[in-house]
């Protein structure tokens, strides 16, 4: 029963007890009258006399409840619920002239974590998929709350879930072979290592495994894939065939051709494939691309993306939204910066007192964007949390 609730039934026992005209404990066969009604305000409370009992009954006061250890219950109660969903305040912030509103979206059954990068999720329809180490956990997503469904326990540690056009589940991993989901909990190996990223308007995929190389999957064919410009053994035996030594004319070729030394993340969205990761300008700075399906660089980030490194990223009317964990950032769709977050105002936005990492954002059809995050509560403990948010 919930403490509150049992508190007040205690407060009113004791209000019907002990408050105005109080009645004695009814002794079987005896009924309370006003007339064998006394107060008293000793160390002890007797029954008064009248009773048909042999010798007095005697209650001691130290076993009754008093305003003060109810008082210290209902405090008690009040401070768990700090810590809960019910009491985030989640707002709005602008983002280089842009507004974030943000819409918590309640867990029916709180999903508890012990590091706040270790989830990753992804979206089929009404259903998203939670991967947390060995465990998958699936929801539907409602207007008003995330609906538990289901926990599936994983042979191996996987670190990315994503599902393809058909709603097939793929986990994957850079040190694991990369797998599908079976009907039956169980998975099916692929020939391919790396983190793999699928596309939900057809039957594609593309896996890297954080360097430069990124690999297309096909209805299990695998080849190496070059995005345009990105960085490979064989474009740089090229760059060395055509003698490009000059900085300058390495400047231009870098801008023309954008190659990345380290890839961080690839998402699909819509048809564009999204591309992250440490660009090769000598300084590894942090940007991003994006690309066609044939491998047709449409756009770059023309500025530094704040952060150590591209957590998620997907493509929106309103511009390119990326998360680099704690901060956000927005950008036009042709790669030009609108504006950037600090950890302090994506924890206004989200109406949380300790900082959020947002391990994950998706575009929904109906024009908003869905953001999985992790945060960590006044007890230590760090909760899954999820919010819609509508940019205007």
């Amino acid at each position: 029963m919930n403490r509150k609730i049992l508190v007040s039934i205690l407060a009113l026992s004791l209000s019907a007890s002990f408050a105005g005209c109080k009645t004695s404990p009814t002794v079987e066969g005896t009924a309370p009258t006003a007339s064998n009604t006394e107060v008293h305000t000793d160390t002890e409370i007797k029954q008064p006399n009248g009773l048909n009992t042999d010798t007095d009954t005697v209650i001691d006061k130290s076993q009754l409840i008093s305003s003060e250890d109810i008082k210290k219950i209902t405090d008690t109660d009040t401070a768990a619920e700090k810590n809960t969903e019910n009491t985030l305040s989640p707002s709005s912030i602008d983002i280089g002239g842009i507004t974030f509103e943000a819409k918590l979206i309640p867990f029916d059954k709180t999903l508890k974590i012990s590091d706040m990068e270790d989830i990753d999720s992804t979206v089929f329809g009404d259903t998203l998929y939670i991967l947390e180490k060995k465990n998958l956990h699936t929801y539907t997503i409602t207007d008003s709350s995330i609906i538990k469904e289901n926990d599936i326990k994983l042979d191996n540690k996987y670190e990315r879930v994503d599902a393809d056009a058909f709603g097939n589940i793929y986990l994957s991993d850079s040190k694991f072979n990369a797998a599908t989901l079976n009907d039956d909990g169980t998975v099916t190996e692929l020939d391919l290592t790396g983190k793999l990223a699928m596309s939900k308007v057809m039957n594609f995929g593309l896996s890297s495994n954080g360097k430069d190389v990124i690999r297309k999957y096909v209805d299990g064919e695998i080849e190496e894939w070059l995005l345009d410009g990105t960085d490979t053994d064989t474009a740089a035996e090229e760059d060395t065939e055509t003698d490009i030594e000059t900085d300058t004319e390495t400047d231009k070729a870098t801008e023309d051709q954008p190659r990345f030394t380290k890839i961080s993340d690839i998402e699909f969205s819509g048809n564009h494939i999204l591309v992250g990761g440490s660009f090769n300008d000598g300084k590894d700075t942090l940007r991003a691309a994006v690309f066609d399906y044939d491998g047709n660089q449409t756009a770059l980030t023309d500025n530094k993306i704040s952060g150590d490194n591209i957590v998620s990223m997907t493509e929106t009317d309103n511009g390119i939204i990326i998360s680099t964990g704690s901060n956000l950032s927005l950008w036009q769709n042709d790669g030009t910066e609108i504006g950037q977050t600090k950890s302090s105002e994506t924890a206004v936005l989200f109406g949380t007192e300790n900082p959020v990492w947002i391990n994950d954002v998706f575009a929904m059809d109906d024009g908003s964007v869905l953001m999985i995050c992790s945060a960590e509560n006044d007890k230590g403990e760090i909760n899954v949390l999820a919010y819609s948010i509508r940019v205007v």
